[in-house]
């Protein structure tokens, strides 16, 4: 059975407030020339502001505050109850975990940027992605990591129920 997909719109409120919030983020990196792993889009201009406004959208989905993290603390989840966030610019991309990363739920997103859309794709448990045939390697993938297809994630109803319990 398919899962079903949110779409977010953030308000203009909320939108300048992740564009201030992405452009302090990339000044501080930069300020304290911090190197954070960008395997999916190492040159991507637009990686801060995707990653805060998913970010954003997901905490709004789950109805908890979103902090607008300006520096990064690499123990800190992306949402303050502990879920991390990733996304894709394609409709069809998966969610993709790496080694490092850390032990909670991954929520895959697909921003549009254009239309301040966020679109919640579904989620699932960095343990249970960590399955040898999600596994990929060079030269398929810049970096070794999982890659897991949208059809194998939960739906977000159930992240929030898991949450809840």
């Amino acid at each position: 059975m398919p899962i079903s997909k949110y779409l977010i719109n953030l308000t203009d409120d909320e939108w300048a407030l992740c564009v201030e919030c992405a452009k302090q983020r990339k000044f501080n990196l930069t300020q304290n020339q911090t190197s954070i792993d960008r395997a999916a889009a190492p040159n991507d201009p637009t990686k801060d502001l995707q990653g805060v406004v998913t970010e954003c959208a997901v905490s709004k989905y789950l109805s908890v505050p979103y902090r607008y993290q300006t520096v990064y603390e690499k123990n800190w989840c992306d949402i303050s109850i502990g879920v991390e966030v990733r996304s894709s610019l394609h409709q069809n991309g998966h969610l993709i975990v790496y080694t490092y990363d850390k032990i909670a739920p991954y929520v895959m997103t697909i921003p549009d940027l254009n239309k301040r859309q966020i679109l919640l794709v579904g989620w699932r448990d960095l343990l249970d992605c960590q399955i040898e045939k999600y596994w990929r390697t060079a030269p398929k993938v810049r970096k070794e990591s999982w890659w897991i297809p949208q059809t194998d994630l939960h739906d977000m109803k159930s992240l929030k129920n898991k949450l809840a319990a």
